[in-house]
């Protein structure tokens, strides 16, 4: 009969349900992912993720690529829903090298770069190769983001 009756009620104690989404840290987390304008945990607005300014380096890497496209690399990006699948589809669009020859410099101490790296933006048609800062600029991230991924990536 005891057995039964425990059946009933598995625990009287626990009274409200967990509601995580409501959670001010998920709240945040998932407004930095998608993108969007909130309010972070200093109580400083963060605008939303927007296209950042002209490189200005001499691939002229924003007049080759079409300004409607824009917003479409924003929206691909803010797409995903973690920034796990974020970086692994940035990962995808950077390319990595190995250094094919070493000058070395009298005087000069510091450890020769091992890699290179190559940066692409996925337009409609192919893949076309932009510069760094372009490639910040052009996602709406930042080169300490990119920098960790290059880290990632060696």
């Amino acid at each position: 009969m005891s057995g039964s009756s425990k059946s009933v009620n598995p625990d009287p104690l626990k009274k409200r349900k967990p509601h995580p989404e409501l959670y001010k840290r998920n709240i945040i987390k998932h407004a930095r992912v998608k993108g969007d304008q909130h309010v972070n945990w200093k109580g400083r607005s963060v605008s939303a993720r927007s296209t950042g300014p002209d490189c200005n380096c001499k691939m002229h890497c924003f007049r080759t690529l079409l300004q409607a496209d824009f917003s479409l690399y924003i929206t691909k990006l803010n797409g995903f829903n973690t920034k796990d699948e974020q970086d692994i589809y940035l990962q995808q669009l950077i390319e990595k090298k190995s250094i094919k020859s070493h000058r070395p410099r009298k005087g000069d101490l510091s450890i020769p770069r091992e890699y290179s790296f190559k940066y692409f933006i996925d337009s409609s048609s192919k893949k076309q190769v932009v510069c760094k800062k372009a490639f910040c600029s052009i996602y709406g991230i930042t080169i300490a983001r990119v920098k960790r991924l290059l880290k990632l990536k060696s």
